[in-house]
Order: structure tokens, then sequence, then C-alpha cells
């Protein structure tokens, strides 16, 4: 496996490392850790199969290095669409944490609450609603994260400016992401 000669083209040597398993590989390494120069001269065989196990290792951790930075991008591609989706949504949408409180709110939820954008994060959901809603509100929300990832919908009124709004409410919690997701829509 290991070559002698400078002349054999490192990549042979890559594709016979990539041949092998992790338990070999670390074997590999584990015998390369354990020589020891200092007696007489070191044996040039050693020094080129230590130069040539180490320009694998190189060459396999710089692909992990590469197969994350692609992975990030792919994931920061898809935040990027996700976020233009959330934000450019015609029905407002609001993500609560596991107590009801505002994690954020797309801008057709807040022109729907008259809100700003800016001040809602934190605030419980539930002091946006009447105080015959607040009770259903609670009820459906606990519905809602007893029955993961199924779609429940109800009828609340949102105060706004001391006048209700009577919204239809869906939601749905998830635990991949901590929240509920719930979607105000205007009744006609």
């Amino acid at each position: 496996m290991f070559y002698p000669e400078s002349s054999v083209p490192i990549r042979h040597v890559a594709m016979e490392y990539n041949k092998l398993s992790k338990t070999e590989l670390v074997r590999i390494l584990d015998d390369i850790r354990s020589l020891r120069f200092g007696h007489g001269k070191p044996d040039p065989l050693e020094y080129i199969n230590l130069m040539e196990a180490l320009l694998l290792e190189r060459y396999e951790l710089h692909a992990q290095i590469q197969s994350l930075k692609d992975s990030f991008s792919r994931v920061d591609e898809s935040l990027a669409c996700y976020l233009e989706l959330f934000d450019s949504a015609p029905v407002g949408y609001v993500v609560l944490d596991a107590a009801g409180c505002i994690v954020k709110m797309n801008p057709s939820a807040c022109a729907l609450v008259r809100r700003d954008r800016a001040v809602v994060g934190g605030l419980a959901f539930a002091i946006m609603l009447t105080d015959a809603s607040r009770f259903v509100f609670r009820k459906h929300f606990a519905e809602c994260r007893r029955f993961e990832n199924q779609s429940k919908s109800v009828a609340l009124n949102l105060l706004i400016e001391e006048v209700a709004l009577p919204i239809v409410m869906t939601g749905c919690f998830s635990g991949n992401y901590r929240g509920v997701f719930l979607s105000p829509a205007q009744l006609a």
C-alpha cells in the first residue's frame, strides 16, 4: 500500500485509502503516531509513508470541510427562501413559543393586529384577544401541543382598538420548531 517512490501520484494513494474502512484508517494513524525517529538515521520509507498518510489526512479533512460548507450553503438558501415566503405571505403568520408568547410575526399579521413588528416579540399573544377568546385560545393552544403536527382551527376575536375583529386561527405545534405556528385569517 505504501510506495517508496515519490513518482506514484497521490491521487492513486488516496483512491486506495478511500477503499479502507474508518477502523483501518485509525489503525494506520495509530501506527504513524507510534513511529519513533531518533536512534540512528530515520528510515526513508517510514518518512515517505508518514508523509503519504499525512497528505491523505489533509485530503480527507479538506473534503469534509468542503462538504460542510456545501451543507451550510444549502441551509442558508433554504432559510432565505423560508424567510422570503414568511414575510411576503398574504395571510398573517405568528410564531409562538411554548408559553404562548410571540417569537415573530409576518407583516400581514402585524397589519391585522395593528402593531409594529419591532415591539410584538415577547408579548403574550392572548393579550391581543377579547376576554372570551383568551380562554378559547388557551384551550386551543394546549390541544395543538397535545396533537403534534396536526392542524387545528378555531374562531377567535382579536381586540383591535376596543373593537372585536373575528378571525379563524389555525395552529400546529411542531417539536422540530419548538413553537406553534398560527395563521390568522379574517372571516368573510
